[in-house]
C-alpha cells in the first residue's frame, strides 16, 4: 500500500515540477496552468497524509500553494532556466531522498544479508560501473554540447531513472555490508546545469574536469566496493561444523548448494 502511494507521490511531485518551470521561464502562462497546479498541490497534500497515516512522515516543501505565490518567489532569482529549474529540484530534494530510501528498502527489506549475497554475482559490479558512467556522458553532453536547455529537457527522466538505479545497487551492497558511497549529488539535470553555470567557470574544459573528478571518485567507490565484496563472498563460504548440533569439530568450505568440502579426519571425531 505505501509503496503504491510512494510512487504516485513521486509521479505527482515531477508533474508539479514540469509546470513550476514552464512558467517560470515564460513557456507557459499562469492562467494556463493554475487550475492543474493548484489540483495537483493539493493531491500530493493528500497523499502525504495517507502516507503518514501509513507511518511515515514526509514534509512538504514547498509553501507555493499557487502559482501566483511561485511568481512572487521566482522574480527573485537570477533569469534563466539554471536558477529557477535548479531551484525547484532543490526544492525538493530532502523529499526526493526520503522516497528513494523507502523505495531501496521495500525493495530488499525482505531479503537478509546472506540471501543478498548469494544473488549478487560479481558481474553486477561490471554492470553497476557501467551505469555510472553513463551517467558521467549524459552529464557530459548536456554541459558541453551547447543548448543545453533542450538538451537537459530531453535527457532528464532518463538520467534520473539511471540515477535510480545506481542509487537502488548502492542500497542493495549497503544492505550486504559493503561500504559504497553515491558521490554524485545531482539527482537532475536541472540541478547540475544550475550548479555548472553559477559555480563554475564558463568553460567546457572546467565542466569535462569536474565531471571526470567526480564520477572517477564514484568509480573508485564501486571498484573497491567490488574487492570488498570478493572478500565477504570467500568469508561466506567458510562454515563450521557441529556434531552433536552446538558441538563444534571442525570448520569447512562451501563449494555449491549443500556441497562442503572438509577433511576427512574432521568426520573421525563423531
Amino acid at each position: 500500500m505505501i509503496v503504491a502511494l510512494i510512487e504516485e507521490l513521486l509521479t505527482k511531485i515531477q508533474q508539479l515540477q514540469l509546470i513550476m518551470i514552464a512558467v517560470s521561464t515564460g513557456e507557459l502562462k499562469i492562467n494556463e496552468k493554475e487550475k492543474e497546479y493548484t489540483l495537483l498541490y493539493e493531491n500530493i497534500t493528500d497523499l502525504m497524509e495517507s502516507i503518514e497515516e501509513e507511518g511515515v512522515y514526509i514534509e512538504n516543501p514547498n509553501n507555493f500553494k499557487s502559482l501566483s505565490d511561485w511568481r512572487d518567489r521566482w522574480s527573485s532569482l537570477k533569469s534563466g532556466y539554471a536558477s529557477k529549474a535548479g531551484y525547484i529540484h532543490d526544492l525538493y530534494t530532502n523529499v526526493l531522498n526520503q522516497i528513494d530510501i523507502i523505495l531501496c528498502q521495500h525493495y530488499i527489506k525482505e531479503k537478509s544479508q546472506e540471501e543478498l549475497v548469494d544473488e549478487w554475482q560479481i558481474s553486477r559490479f561490471e554492470y553497476l560501473i557501467a551505469k555510472i558512467k553513463q551517467l558521467k556522458l549524459t552529464m557530459l553532453s548536456v554541459a558541453t554540447q551547447g543548448q543545453p536547455v533542450e538538451l537537459v529537457k530531453s535527457e532528464d527522466e532518463g538520467y534520473k531513472k539511471l540515477y535510480w538505479e545506481v542509487r537502488l545497487q548502492i542500497s542493495i551492497l549497503q544492505k550486504i555490508g559493503i561500504n559504497t558511497q553515491n558521490s554524485n549529488q545531482f539527482q537532475s539535470l536541472w540541478q547540475w546545469y544550475n550548479y555548472w553555470s553559477f559555480k563554475l567557470d564558463n568553460s567546457k574544459t572546467v565542466r569535462e574536469e569536474y565531471i571526470e573528478n567526480l564520477i572517477d571518485l564514484f568509480t573508485k567507490l564501486a571498484e573497491r566496493g567490488r574487492e570488498n565484496f570478493n572478500a565477504l563472498k570467500a568469508r561466506n563460504t567458510v562454515c563450521r561444523i557441529e556434531s552433536p548440533k552446538g558441538i563444534g569439530i571442525g570448520t569447512g568450505v562451501l563449494v555449491g548448494k549443500n556441497i562442503l568440502l572438509t577433511c576427512n579426519h574432521i568426520f573421525s571425531k563423531t
